[in-house]
């Protein structure tokens, strides 16, 4: 905030993910901070798996997820994991639906394909 501007949000735990999630906004980019809230939880996982912490992903948020999941594979790209989250969770507010391309599909980055709707 002090340094670059940025916009914090609200800090939200999603549960069925085991994740704490802190969005914010710095010049027109929106960027999320996250925190495993347990071992098992995909976050926990990835940091374990990579060495530490660093980027864990980038999103791109799709107006039609089975569509852009659809397009993606058409051109051979895989998804290595969906995601709806259960009824009446949401962030910042919206409901959610996500896909993550395969990082080898993707020079090793994990990229976020998210849905967003108004909750």
């Amino acid at each position: 905030e002090q340094w670059f501007g940025a916009t914090f949000s609200p800090e939200e735990n999603i549960a069925d993910m085991g994740i704490r999630y802190r969005p914010f906004d710095i010049g027109l980019s929106r960027m999320e901070l996250l925190q495993a809230t347990r071992p098992d939880s995909p976050v926990a996982k990835f940091i374990q798996r990579n060495g530490g912490p660093g980027v864990h992903h980038i999103t791109f948020e799709v107006a039609d997820l089975d569509a852009a999941v659809a397009e993606l594979e058409r051109r051979g790209g895989r998804i290595a994991y969906r995601h709806t989250y259960q009824p009446g969770v949401t962030f910042e507010g919206q409901y959610w639906r996500e896909a993550f391309v395969h990082p080898k599909d993707a020079f090793g980055v994990l990229i976020h394909l998210a849905e967003k709707k108004p909750a």
